[in-house]
């Protein structure tokens, strides 16, 4: 008799350790689903502001870098064009296979770069017409299906939304050799 209270003093430990265990992993849960709504508000907010954005092939982006009437003008007044509308924020540079023929494709890219600059047009005109990124010129030469995508900032707030698209993006993974972030701009 003394041995089948033993052993059910033995399974009670057990039983407590269990008990304190599910407990644990209860609470953990919970904190975890409190927590991660925050955060997927956050990445909703950011693909909802992506979203709005039409996407523009490089090929289309590069013959409206200067827009003239008269292929003699030179006068930058007379002239539109992406060179003319430049401003400060970060670019989005998606390459596929194929052409891109449906928005909801364009989360499956088969290749990324996230960058940011003062002047973002004339930045991705430098990765288009090879003074930038190698890749992406490479991209183009081999005929792959490049576009880009705008996000205008203050320059005191592209490092943030830099890291953050990399972030979503997984850009690292792909042409981004860091986390983004780096410039030094005034905050």
């Amino acid at each position: 008799m003394q041995e089948f209270f033993q052993k059910i003093e033995v399974n009670n430990e057990y039983l407590q350790i269990l008990i304190i265990v599910a407990a644990l992993t209860v609470l953990i849960t919970v904190v975890v689903l409190i927590a991660k709504p925050s955060a997927r508000k956050k990445n909703r907010k950011l693909r909802r502001r992506l979203n709005s954005n039409v996407p523009i092939r490089s090929d289309l982006f590069e013959s409206r870098w200067i827009v003239s009437d008269d292929a003699r003008n030179t006068d930058a007044k007379k002239c539109s064009g992406f060179k003319y509308i430049d401003t400060s924020g970060c670019y989005i540079i998606t390459v596929y296979e194929a052409e891109l023929k449906n928005p909801a494709d364009y989360y499956r890219y088969d290749e990324v770069y996230i960058g940011q600059s003062l002047k973002i047009c004339q930045r991705v005109h430098s990765h288009f017409s090879g003074r930038g990124s190698g890749n992406i010129y490479a991209d183009i030469r081999e005929g792959l299906f490049v576009y880009v995508k705008f996000i205008p900032c203050p320059p005191e707030n592209m490092n943030e939304l830099e890291k953050k698209l990399i972030d979503e993006f997984q850009a690292t993974e792909s042409y981004n050799i860091t986390r983004g972030g780096g410039a030094n701009r005034p905050n």
